[in-house]
């Protein structure tokens, strides 16, 4: 079972196991009918290790690389200047929490491309990185 992402609503869906064309999945993202799972770790790794065109793409990793590195580098700066009791406790509220809008915006730039991008869309499915689903239609008649 898994959960997909459908109108900025977590919903419990069963996998598509037939391959969609870019344009199935289009229609069935902006009507409802699909929703989306991406795997944002493996995402993020695949966007680091892969030449990723598309200029919005580059723009954003290059945000998140120099955020990443003023943490790091103010956090450092912030040990020699403050007692490490509040580097500590601003790593440990910190990081997390920067980490979770990370992989919150590696997965609306992995559907936001996979909408705009047929050959990013088929690559994405194929390594795994994005996962469409449908929800599983319940009928009173025993059907599934």
């Amino acid at each position: 079972m898994h959960f997909c992402r459908r109108n900025d609503k977590f919903v419990c869906c069963h996998r598509i196991w037939r391959k969609l064309s870019h344009a199935e999945f289009i229609l069935g993202y902006q009507n409802g009918a699909l929703g989306c799972a991406v795997r944002a770790p493996r995402a993020l790794l695949w966007f680091l290790s892969h030449n990723v065109r598309d200029p919005k793409t580059q723009q954003t990793l290059l945000v998140w690389l120099v955020v990443v590195l003023a943490l790091i580098g103010g956090s450092i700066f912030l040990l020699f200047y403050l007692s490490r009791f509040w580097v500590t406790v601003g790593l440990v509220l910190g990081l997390p929490a920067f980490v979770l809008v990370l992989m919150r915006r590696v997965a609306e730039l992995v559907i936001d491309l996979a909408l705009k991008d047929e050959r990013f869309f088929a690559t994405a499915s194929a390594e795994g990185v994005l996962i469409v689903c449908a929800e599983k239609k319940n009928h009173h008649n025993g059907g599934s």
